[in-house]
């Protein structure tokens, strides 16, 4: 009988202290930028406790073109997020837009299509940016007024 008990104790509390995600086996990524993005969506999915996905879809496109179609409307835009597509522009990926543009790759398979407004999403976004530079003893790069830009929008 204390057996019996003792592994219901064992169970319980493996299963409130256990993470209720898996982040799976590293698979085999083709190219260097599909390792740098699985990296970060396993350390954001570790992190955050939030279910794993592969890596999205990437699209190079131009500055200028990306620049055109940035939902902001103004600036230099280093990369965009859509629908299970992240835009990168060629020879501008670091690895803050990389962790950024995973977050809402994360955001939106983890939410599907959000009703936050998009000053709650890139809040987020930025938050857990921060956080990965912070960790990595990082000097402050943040876009500070774009940032405060979307904490007017969200009323902050």
């Amino acid at each position: 009988m204390h057996a019996v008990i003792g592994l219901l104790v064992v169970l319980a509390v493996g299963y409130f202290t256990l993470p209720h995600f898996v982040v799976p086996a590293q698979t085999q990524p083709r190219t260097e930028l599909e390792v740098r993005m699985d990296n970060a969506l396993r350390w954001i999915s570790t992190r955050y406790r939030l279910p794993y996905h592969p890596p999205p879809r990437v699209v190079w496109m131009s500055a200028e073109e990306m620049n055109r179609r940035s939902p902001l409307g103004y600036g230099s835009v280093g990369a965009m997020y859509n629908n299970g597509t992240v835009y990168f522009q060629p020879g501008h990926v670091s690895e803050r837009l990389i962790v950024h543009e995973m977050v809402h790759h994360l955001q939106r398979m983890n939410r599907g299509r959000e009703d936050w407004p998009s000053c709650r999403i890139e809040l987020e976004a930025y938050g857990i940016e921060q956080v990965y530079e912070r960790e990595r003893g990082w000097h402050d790069a943040m876009p500070w007024p774009l940032i405060r830009h979307y904490e007017r929008q969200c009323g902050r």
